[in-house]
């Protein structure tokens, strides 16, 4: 992981935003298991047996 640091008081919050309005990240989702689409077992929900 590679660590950028930006001075953000003049860039962000003297435009009325915050630091999180001006940022970006960039992620590998390649192998990333998409939340929408769970297994079916997953969504039950209840006693077994």
């Amino acid at each position: 992981m590679r660590i950028h640091w930006v001075e953000d008081f003049a860039w962000a919050h003297q435009g009325g935003g915050e630091v999180h309005c001006t940022t970006n990240a960039f992620r590998d989702i390649s192998a990333d298991r998409s939340w929408w689409r769970a297994p079916a077992e997953a969504d039950t929900v209840g006693p077994t047996g």
